[in-house]
């Protein structure tokens, strides 16, 4: 009899008063029983970060920002490697300039440019005056050897890249700027990531469009960047994933 009236309604009714104390008392400690099912089917912060990578169209941006011990190096490094896995090209920004270069004159680092192109990236990395141009690399002021190397790196993207539609239908190439603005006052700072956004944003047309992916410990740096995703890193909490249009909601 009992078997049959559980049959009949579902449950029986021992079963069912256990179940209402457990949501009364769910309740009373101000949890949800449906909201822990959907947390539990949630991807990790680590997973949403990978798939985002998606997200950067031709000549966009991926930005990680967060203080200092947050896990922006470490998400850094889980996404380089899921590049490296897909077969992605992947070319890391130095803060420095080749040791090999320090005794070359400025104008001479644009080695297999023409030079309206390696003008053109000198331009984007802030050292277009003209005066600079036969100065010798270890002559240089320290911002300017940072964003020499910058300058570098580009060069370095620029001759990566197929010159026809013909050499590739799919492959992409990311620059990978560790701290950017380190050790930069801000003004430069500012100048330096404005400046690398809009060169590569440019090629976005090209036969093989460059990305950015960029850690920093402002957050600020975002409006010069302009990033299609935005990875927020922070101490006592998971980090935080945001798309260009999650954003704009949330302002």
């Amino acid at each position: 009899m009992n078997r049959r009236t559980e049959g009949q309604h579902g449950r029986s009714p021992s079963r069912g008063r256990g179940r209402d104390a457990l949501r009364t008392a769910r309740l009373l400690l101000g949890l949800s029983l449906r909201a822990d099912r959907s947390a539990s089917e949630q991807p990790s912060v680590s997973v949403r970060a990978v798939r985002a990578l998606e997200r950067v169209s031709p000549g966009g941006a991926y930005f990680i920002c967060g203080p200092s011990g947050s896990g922006k190096t470490t998400h850094l490094r889980r996404l380089v490697r899921a590049l490296r896995v897909r077969g992605e090209t992947v070319i890391g920004m130095t803060s420095t300039p080749p040791a090999a270069a320090c005794s070359k004159r400025l104008i001479d680092l644009g080695r297999g440019l023409s030079m309206q192109r390696w003008l053109t990236i000198l331009a984007h990395a802030g050292l277009a005056e003209a005066g600079l141009f036969a100065t010798r690399l270890r002559d240089l002021s320290t911002g300017q050897q940072r964003r020499a190397a910058a300058a570098c790196t580009l060069a370095r993207a620029e001759r990566s890249r197929p010159r026809t539609r013909l050499s590739t239908t799919s492959r992409k190439v990311w620059i990978v700027a560790d701290e950017l603005t380190s050790g930069l006052d801000r003004s430069t700072a500012l100048s330096l990531a404005a400046g690398l956004a809009r060169f590569i944003a440019g090629t976005r047309l090209g036969t093989c469009p460059l990305r950015l992916l960029v850690t920093t410990h402002d957050g600020s740096f975002a409006e010069a960047i302009r990033p299609e995703v935005e990875v927020v890193c922070r101490l006592n909490a998971p980090a935080a994933v945001f798309t260009r249009s999650q954003r704009r909601r949330a302002s």
